[in-house]
């Protein structure tokens, strides 16, 4: 990592910024934030530094904790006018429906970036008033903490080892690996929105689709106001940051006889839970 300075004045960092890529589900509670991640065939589970060779895969039914930060009052909230937020239980089997699941304490900041324009037209069904669709939705959360005079850690991922910087970076991503078709992107955002959804009792009685129009390709505002400490080019896509070694088998398989084209695949959607 190359985005802050060294932090020659003390033996450990003083900022975690984790930097979430991709499908997730965001489950606020008192003492912290439980993220899920849902199956979805196409996506890729990595975690790590911004570095080639620095993600590490995300096993299939693994539970995640951030460790060594500082305890905070819930003071951050995931802002509405750019999350879809989903008032409701989580559904009785979400076990089942999880590839793996985060526990967090309360971050002392949150932010979402890298917005995307959608409307209530991109739906089809009839949106439940348990369902607020924004204007914009991000396809990078942030969440940030202050770190308690240690080194962060993950159990469950002894891999991660952070570098010494002032300000340290843990990117975890659940997204493709590869570029797409033009039909793949109009397709993946609504296998993605069923599959969050169904994290909820809601979704097992909800007819609702999201998807986009052949003509309404979407793209990426891009954000203008980073956290400290985290550098533009590390909010790219998986699909084309370049970090994943070229010879790892799951990367071979999910780009090998996939139509590249010139269209990168849609950033991908993450929902809010609340019960």
């Amino acid at each position: 990592m190359t985005d802050v300075q060294t932090n020659a004045g003390s033996r450990y960092p003083r900022t975690l910024n984790t930097v979430w890529h991709g499908a997730f589900a965001f489950v606020p509670r008192e003492d912290g934030i439980e993220v899920l991640t849902p199956k979805l065939g196409a996506h890729s589970h990595y975690a790590g530094t911004w570095q080639i060779g620095g993600l590490h895969s995300l096993a299939d039914g693994a539970s995640y904790v951030l460790q060594g930060v500082r305890k905070t009052a819930r003071t951050a909230y995931f802002d509405l006018k750019y999350n879809i937020y989903v008032k409701s239980p989580l559904a009785a089997n979400v076990g089942k429906l999880v590839h793996s699941s985060w526990s967090l304490p309360r971050p002392k900041e949150i932010f979402t970036l890298e917005r995307i324009t959608m409307q209530k037209a991109n739906f089809s069904g009839t949106i439940p008033p348990e369902v607020q669709v924004p204007r914009e939705f991000g396809a990078v959360q942030v969440l940030t903490f202050d770190l308690g005079g240690s080194v962060p850690s993950v159990e469950g991922l002894p891999q991660w080892v952070p570098e010494s910087r002032e300000i340290v970076n843990l990117h975890v991503f659940a997204e493709e690996v590869n570029t797409w078709s033009r039909e793949s992107v109009l397709r993946h955002p609504t296998d993605e929105f069923q599959n969050l959804i169904r994290l909820t009792q809601l979704g097992k009685r909800l007819d609702l689709d999201f998807d986009y129009t052949p003509d309404e390709i979407p793209l990426v505002q891009p954000s203008t106001h980073l956290p400290e400490g985290l550098r533009r080019i590390e909010l790219v896509s998986l699909a084309v940051n370049g970090l994943l070694n070229e010879d790892d088998p799951e990367v071979k398989a999910k780009r090998g006889g996939v139509d590249s084209g010139a269209i990168m695949g849609h950033p991908c959607a993450n929902i809010v839970i609340g019960g």
